[in-house]
């Protein structure tokens, strides 16, 4: 799995279980195509993303990664609405309760190093002499500040692939809310409208890429921290949708996300809509509505992912966990 475009990537979100995978999934299979992950508050606060970040680095050292991507400090709130977290599906370290496998880990190393996440995003956009993707996997609110604060900068963005939104069944922040949407809809509102390239894949289809434990078969005997992580991680959070949804079962929205950001092949079709969010609503807050048809010819529209080959994915998805790193693309 690579880029085929040959495009830097940057990972913005908040990990996160999904999160982390995703990260991992770009480090094995890009290597230092992945220029910087980016924290933003969502699933986690921002202290506890960052220093996750960081240990999926250290990590990925131990597998024998050597490439470090730049990390940067985001927002530390939405811009408007609480900060609400997800520790109940996450764990207390939002890793699944993993402390064990980062023995002695300190992150004043990275903390030395770190950016302020906004301006390393704009820095990233402003010096790199092709495309660049991001991969933005929680809140938006880092995304919804480069476009206010470095709108030069951001008009260099080569896509933006988003997992946010929800247009059919129900969200999982509400009844009608997906979680990233929900937890910033102002920020998700201005990113929708901004123009930039977007590529949105919404929570129905990001819930066909489910794990069970059987899957977890597929990691196991590989001998890298990676897999060893994964099944570790992945246990949990099967286990906390089971008590709190009845169903013994998780889902890959990030790594699907960064997937297809990867290889956008895996998508099998997608629609021109336009896109915009509820902030206003008394119980339908950061609901995503979506104008199609004639309804989405005024205003800027954006590719939003119906169908993707799920099967190919999961096939990658492990492997690149399983298997030795790539030959990454500079």
């Amino acid at each position: 799995m690579s880029t085929g475009d040959g495009a830097a990537l940057i990972y913005d979100g908040d990990p996160g279980i999904d999160d982390a995978l995703a990260i991992l999934l770009a480090l094995r299979a890009i290597g230092a195509g992945l220029r910087a992950i980016t924290c933003v508050a969502g699933n986690v606060p921002v202290p506890k993303s960052f220093r996750n970040a960081a240990k999926l680095i250290e990590l990925s050292k131990r597998d024998g990664i050597a490439h470090e991507p730049e990390i940067g400090i985001g927002s530390a709130k939405p811009l408007r609405a609480p900060l609400r977290t997800s520790e109940h599906i996450h764990g207390s370290d939002g890793l699944g309760e993993t402390q064990d496998l980062f023995p002695g880990f300190d992150p004043r190393p990275y903390l030395a190093k770190a950016r302020e996440g906004v301006g390393l995003i704009a820095d990233i956009l402003s010096r790199e002499p092709g495309p660049v993707k991001i991969v933005a996997a929680g809140p938006l609110t880092n995304i919804a500040k480069l476009i206010t604060r470095y709108p030069t900068a951001a008009a260099r963005v080569g896509e933006l692939v988003i997992m946010g939104g929800v247009f059919e069944g129900e969200g999982n922040a509400s009844p009608v809310a997906e979680y990233n949407v929900y937890s910033d809809p102002h920020a998700a509102r201005a990113v929708f409208a901004s123009g930039l390239p977007i590529r949105l894949l919404p929570l129905e289809v990001t819930r066909r890429a489910v794990v069970r434990r059987e899957h977890l078969n597929a990691l196991r005997g590989s001998g890298s921290m990676a897999s060893e992580f994964a099944i570790r991680a992945l246990e949990y959070y099967i286990r906390a949708h089971g008590d709190r949804l009845g169903k013994e079962e998780g889902y890959l929205h990030d790594p699907l996300a960064m997937a297809i950001a990867i290889d956008d092949s895996l998508v099998l079709e997608e629609e021109l809509w336009r896109v915009e969010v509820e902030v206003k609503g008394e119980i339908t807050t950061g609901q995503t509505v979506a104008y199609r048809g004639p309804w989405g010819v005024e205003g800027n529209r954006i590719r939003v992912v119906r169908e993707v080959d799920i099967g190919r994915f999961s096939r990658a998805f492990f492997m690149a966990l399983k298997g030795p790193p790539a030959r990454a693309h500079p």
